[in-house]
């Protein structure tokens, strides 16, 4: 594991009997799919550069001092997410902590209680 993070790879320890590991590797999995872009097609002649935004997602403070995170990946993982199912609940806490929204919103200022809002669904802040 430490020769292949010193050479600058991710390493993903999963057990494949227990199943220990592979929720990370597919939290991973599933963000190089998400965010996979084609290679553009160029000619010999023609280098073509494209800038790939970096903002997944976008905090904003609302007029009823809740914070408001929107953009299209978190918008439609809680949308897709039943959040009254324990598993989907856990799998959702984990995107959210890959995410790092809690440093992000602290970032914006977020405490202990404060409302979150993603979509139509209201969260409770919790440290």
């Amino acid at each position: 594991k430490n020769y292949f993070e010193d050479k600058g790879y991710e390493v993903f320890l999963i057990n494949a009997l227990s199943g220990e590991g592979l929720p990370e590797l597919m939290e991973r999995a599933y963000y190089y799919v998400e965010n996979y872009e084609p290679e553009p097609e160029a000619t010999d002649d023609t280098v073509v550069y494209e800038a790939k935004p970096d903002v997944e997602f976008v905090i904003t403070r609302g007029d009823d001092a809740a914070f408001y995170i929107t953009g299209k990946r978190i918008e439609r993982l809680v949308a897709m997410t039943n959040l009254s199912d324990d598993q989907s609940l856990r799998r959702f806490q984990r995107i959210w902590r890959f995410m790092e929204l809690d440093a992000k919103l602290k970032e914006k200022g977020c405490k202990d209680g404060d409302e979150v809002v993603i979509g139509d669904q209201r969260f409770t802040f919790q440290e």
